[in-house]
């Protein structure tokens, strides 16, 4: 039996984190050993989970409240440069492709679908967490802030 081709011309775009992958556990763990790096305790899972989407700078500012220790915004771009560098290190460790997601991805380009990454990450770190996972052959672009003219979820 082949497979109808009924998406052809069709271009679909993904979020990156929380749709395709669940990255959350190594940006906590990437967080946690930024706490460690200043002898703080790590923050659960359960309480930070909700931060993934908001960005690194997010994440270290309630990181580093919730452990205990008094947030200055002037380290601020240093430590979100640490983040960065760490993160790359460990950018798959423990992220996964959500269940089912390899084979949706399959199943739509084989329909004729162009398939696109479109997420408020930085480019260069969803191409490295995109590679990482063995999943670059499914996708034609992708984009990151950094190379469009709005964040999402502008339209522009």
């Amino acid at each position: 039996m082949s497979i109808e081709r009924d998406l052809e011309g069709w271009t679909i775009a993904f979020d990156l984190d929380g749709t395709l992958v669940d990255s959350a556990p190594d940006l906590i763990g990437t967080l946690n050993r930024m706490l460690a790096e200043y002898e703080l305790p790590p923050v659960p899972m359960s309480s930070t989970r909700h931060l993934v989407g908001h960005g690194a700078m997010a994440m270290l500012r309630h990181g580093f409240m919730e452990a205990g220790a008094v947030w200055d915004e002037a380290h601020a771009p240093g430590l979100f440069e640490r983040f960065i560098d760490v993160y790359l290190a460990h950018i798959a460790d423990e992220s996964r492709p959500f269940d089912g997601c390899v084979a949706a991805l399959d199943r739509l380009s084989a329909r004729g679908a162009i398939l696109c990454v479109a997420t408020n990450k930085r480019t260069d770190l969803s191409v490295a967490l995109i590679e990482a996972l063995g999943l670059t052959r499914h996708f034609a672009f992708i984009a990151g802030p950094d190379v469009v003219s709005a964040r999402k979820p502008s339209g522009a």
